[in-house]
């Protein structure tokens, strides 16, 4: 095991909410954070924070809440915890002996969350509805072989999903009638096709003049298939004067 102090451990489920990005810890009002560093994709950090919204809810409470937490307790009774997390506010809560000494009968589940519950209700957070993610930041549909990894295409899998042209940073020319052909090998039929998070409505191909965003020097081209699997890249459209 490791210690961890309850406001570093406070931040690093505030980033679960964040969507993966850490922030440096502030104990003013008005104290802009200098530091920050993304520790998870957007697609786990959701998907986790998904989960511990399935956490029964404390003695006392009910799920009415839609609070996402987790409690611990540890070895003799030294520490019980609760953090969770509810829109815009994330709170931690400790309880034991400042000496270290056991505080026998105490878990974090029957002390530490119903404190959590109590300040989350009383400072009246509400949850934030949040932006659908793109649909290659979202993860798998289907697990991968023996839960090696979450990403289906960090082992060695037969069917990953691999667009051949045109490659990530490429420079590309649209063809006579405007349009910009992607060659794409692998994956499960069918295959969808995103150009800056717009839906093409072709596999293989898709209208520089209705897709492209003017405000950007490069483009986001990413592909999925049936299965959940997905690559992307981003690639630089000339556009004739």
């Amino acid at each position: 095991g490791c210690g961890i102090s309850l406001v570093d451990l406070t931040a690093l489920y505030a980033a679960l909410e964040d969507d993966g990005l850490w922030y440096e810890t502030t104990f003013k009002k008005d104290e802009i954070p200098l530091h920050f560093k993304r520790i998870l994709r957007k697609g786990a950090s959701r998907a986790v924070s998904e989960i511990l919204k399935k956490v029964p809810a404390p003695p006392g409470f009910t799920k009415e809440l839609d609070i996402s937490y987790k409690t611990g307790t540890s070895w003799g009774s030294r520490d019980a915890w609760a953090v969770g997390s509810l829109g815009q506010y994330t709170v931690g809560v400790w309880c034991g002996r400042p000496d270290g000494k056991p505080s026998f009968g105490i878990t974090g589940f029957e002390d530490a969350a119903p404190m959590l519950f109590r300040i989350l209700q009383n400072i009246n957070a509400s949850p934030v509805k949040k932006p659908e993610l793109p649909a290659w930041e979202r993860l798998p549909k289907i697990p991968p072989k023996n839960l090696i990894a979450l990403d289906p295409n960090s082992f060695d899998d037969p069917l990953a999903l691999k667009i051949e042209f045109p490659q990530d940073g490429s420079v590309l020319v649209p063809g006579n009638f405007g349009d910009i052909d992607v060659f794409v090998k692998g994956g499960v039929p069918p295959l969808y096709l995103f150009l800056n998070n717009r839906s093409c409505p072709d596999s293989d191909s898709f209208k520089v003049s209705e897709f492209i965003d003017k405000n950007k020097e490069y483009q986001e081209i990413s592909v999925i298939d049936s299965s959940g699997r997905g690559c992307s890249f981003k690639v630089k459209i000339l556009q004739p004067d």
